[in-house]
């Protein structure tokens, strides 16, 4: 159905005297809504589920199976074959010299900025595509690993054992994960990032998701998965990106005025190339892919709803602007300078040298004149600038604002405002992002935490005594269980600047 059907259909239910409320479940009476979830939503399509729930409910499920088979039939074919295991791969990122690429192949052609879910709901389209002709089971979906449930951080069994080259799930290089090393808590939050209410832009839910659980859970495994160019030949790599989708269909199912980026041609009509399981050559672009059901014929286990593609229209033609509004730095203050984190320190306390600024700072944090900033429409960011690494380091720093020097670190106190990860910011990697959005450069990449409503909840608390101070606690993964996380001093991290903005939409 094209769009202008999906507009006449929803005039005609504004027309018979229905109001636009936030959600769709309060726009029309129940009957006509199971009408209109039987059209969209109760056809076939393929259903997608957590790899925890499979392997619970039999450890040889045949989706574990058929995925294990495709893997290992793909891993056979050269890397010349659109559709081997390699030449998938390298369509995220590879360090084989483009003289040496095949024909036409879109390697090196991920999107880690602008059309950072757009891009990859495509990659991941395709792969399950050929992955289902691979492994001969017309039915299969590809799972997806929430890692949010405490009993979910580790690398499912089916990854890890046969612990060895036996396995086609299994992957080498991250022997902390292989051990039975669990993903740290901060890393696997997504709860976060479904919080705001628009999709692109500064502190949005896109960018919220690539920091966290994205890149975090990237860095935290390591290995192949910690580098832009190697982290698709990982098997797990699949089942984490099909976990960020989820996180896309789970945000929009929230409603409260949650819509894809419609009004943004830019984003809309932007064409990407991958390879079906034809071997055929393919485009797409964000238009394509704004709903699973019924443009992608797939939907999640959670959450197993459906909105109708017309709702998201008459709302997105409703917030035309959203998609035209840029941030003004209305006030910066800087916190700390030319930063170089060291393997042995636990955590690292900041604070800024001026005394003007502390003094400046002072006065923005007063309660008053915090909420009155905050009702006036800004918000307060974290930035971190010209972050880079020589070797990529494969951990992340959790932040605080405002712990005192004898408190402990604790991803569940109100001091804590969220990750500093570190995906992407080796020298390596920020050579071959393709992102233009993404601050990828020589200069390295600016990283951004939106902090408004925990600097207000501390502000309101007294708890930041008149002073600002950061702090950064180094997580992550250590070669054994009882080993603490250290990063490779090859790493050799560095942070040009750490400021505190507020800023303004306009």
């Amino acid at each position: 159905m094209q769009r202008r059907h999906f507009l006449k259909l929803g005039a005609g239910l504004i027309a018979a005297g229905l109001s636009g409320p936030a959600s769709a479940q309060e726009l029309v009476n129940p009957r006509i809504l199971e009408l209109i979830r039987f059209h969209w939503c109760y056809g076939r399509p393929k259903l997608r589920q957590n790899i925890y729930s499979l392997y619970n409910s039999n450890p040889n499920h045949p989706t574990i199976q058929a995925y294990r088979q495709a893997v290992s039939v793909m891993k056979g074919r050269l890397a010349s074959d659109p559709t081997s295991w390699l030449y998938q791969a390298n369509i995220h990122g590879t360090n084989t010299p483009v003289g040496s690429w095949p024909a036409g192949a879109p390697w090196s052609t991920c999107d880690h900025g602008f059309h950072f879910l757009s891009w990859h709901r495509m990659y991941l389209y395709f792969f399950e595509r050929i992955v289902r002709a691979a492994s001969g089971d017309p039915g299969f979906a590809l799972p997806y690993w929430d890692y949010a449930p405490a009993a979910n951080r580790t690398l499912p069994l089916p990854f890890r054992n046969p612990n060895n080259a036996t396995n086609p799930l299994w992957d080498a290089t991250r022997p902390g994960m292989n051990g039975g090393g669990a993903l740290p808590a901060s890393a696997v939050n997504s709860t976060t990032c479904l919080v705001p209410l628009t999709f692109l832009g500064g502190g949005q839910f896109q960018q919220s998701v690539q920091g966290t659980p994205h890149n975090v859970v990237h860095g935290s495994i390591g290995g192949n998965m910690g580098c832009f160019n190697t982290a698709g030949q990982v098997p797990i790599f699949w089942l984490h990106h099909c976990n960020l989708d989820r996180l896309w269909a789970k945000w929009l199912a929230q409603g409260g005025g949650r819509v894809n980026p419609t009004a943004d041609a830019t984003w809309m009509n932007t064409n990407f190339t991958f390879v079906d399981e034809n071997k055929n050559f393919v485009q797409m672009s964000g238009s394509d892919v704004l709903y699973t059901i019924n443009q992608l014929n797939y939907q999640y286990e959670d959450p197993r709803t459906c909105v109708p593609p017309w709702w998201y229209y008459l709302v997105a033609s409703v917030n035309l602007t959203l998609a035209s509004e840029r941030a003004r730095v209305l006030a910066s203050f800087v916190l700390a300078r030319n930063l170089k984190p060291m393997p042995d320190q636990a955590r690292i306390d900041l604070r800024s040298e001026d005394a003007d600024t502390r003094e400046r700072l002072a006065k923005m944090l007063s309660f008053d004149m915090l909420s009155k900033t905050i009702e006036s429409g800004a918000r307060y960011t974290l930035t971190f600038e010209g972050v880079q690494t020589e070797a990529q380091l494969d951990g992340y720093f959790e932040v605080y604002l405002g712990l005192p020097r004898d408190g402990k670190p604790d991803p569940d106190s109100p001091y804590y405002v969220g990750n500093l990860g570190l995906f992407g910011t080796d020298a390596e990697s920020r050579r071959s992002a393709r992102g233009g959005h993404a601050g990828h450069g020589d200069s390295g990449t600016s990283i951004t935490l939106d902090v408004t409503e925990p600097l207000k909840r501390l502000v309101e608390r007294g708890d930041l005594k008149n002073e600002m101070t950061v702090t950064l606690v180094p997580m992550g993964i250590g070669k054994s269980p009882k080993e603490r996380f250290r990063f490779d001093p090859k790493a050799n991290p560095q942070i040009d600047a750490i400021l505190l903005k507020i800023e303004k939409n306009e």
